[in-house]
């Protein structure tokens, strides 16, 4: 294998999450405009304040869902559940013809 597939292997196969924050900026764009575009593609849905995938691309195993709890200013225990998208799904959104629109 060359160097640059063994690399673009070794990407793809990373475990490491992140955010749609963190992917919207390398389109100089912001989560809310990517999970828009996102859903208008029929890619995701928003679900109790949650994205997920559709089935259809949930199989593929580009993102997951995580809960954690931390205290309010109060100090009781609140869940909040993101979603965070892996390697491969980056380089899915990645693929997709993004149409720079106005937020």
């Amino acid at each position: 294998m060359t160097p640059k597939a063994e690399y673009c292997d070794e990407i793809l196969d990373a475990e490491g999450l992140m955010t749609v924050t963190e992917i919207a900026k390398d389109y100089g764009k912001s989560a809310r405009w990517l999970n828009q575009f996102l859903h208008e593609k029929g890619v995701q849905f928003k679900q109790n304040g949650v994205w997920h995938l559709y089935q259809k691309y949930a199989v593929r195993g580009y993102a997951m869902t995580k809960t954690t709890a931390n205290p309010d200013k109060n100090g009781i225990m609140r869940e909040h559940t993101n979603t965070y998208w892996n390697q491969r799904g980056r380089m899915f959104m990645f693929a997709f013809p993004l149409r720079y629109k106005p937020e």
